[in-house]
């Protein structure tokens, strides 16, 4: 049965993310950097090598899943230090790109980084969506590497 209301009346929120939710992060992940990954390794992507390397990274404490109604549509993770918040990770599942979701939930994170004075740093992939994203919402380029593109956004 599909969901009749219009996109505008849907409830984007994020619940914090258990170990239980390790399985959907990995194939959120997966799909989402495979792409842009896999053309720069060495050898062939290997999924368990892969989904091994994703345990180091996954760390359910610092991690929210974001959710459309009742149903996860992605995940993401940060890092509070005394003068900044990172955004470590944030990934959607692809039916759900482009639709203005990753631009609520990031200018959620900028509220609450200017109500507690803190500045929000995130690093993206060289070749990912985000990269049109971040400059319309503020941050600003402060360092590349062959791989990705570090952000500061100042409040």
């Amino acid at each position: 049965m599909s969901d009749a209301r219009k996109p505008s009346e849907r409830t984007l929120h994020t619940r914090p993310a258990t170990a239980g939710d390790f399985e959907f992060a990995w194939r959120v992940y997966r799909d989402a950097v495979r792409p842009m990954i896999e053309p720069k390794l060495d050898a062939p992507w290997d999924d368990k090598r892969e989904q091994e390397n994703f345990r180091s990274i996954w760390v359910p404490e610092n991690a929210h899943v974001v959710m459309l109604d009742s149903s996860p549509i992605g995940w993401g993770a940060m890092t509070t230090g005394s003068d900044s918040i990172t955004i470590d990770h944030f990934y959607l599942l692809e039916p759900h790109r482009g639709k203005g979701y990753g631009t609520k939930i990031l200018e959620a994170v900028i509220a609450d980084a200017k109500r507690t004075g803190k500045d929000v740093r995130a690093d993206a992939l060289k070749e990912g969506r985000v990269l049109s994203l971040v400059p319309r919402l503020g941050f600003v380029e402060v360092a590349e590497n062959d791989l990705v593109k570090s952000f500061l956004h100042k409040t």
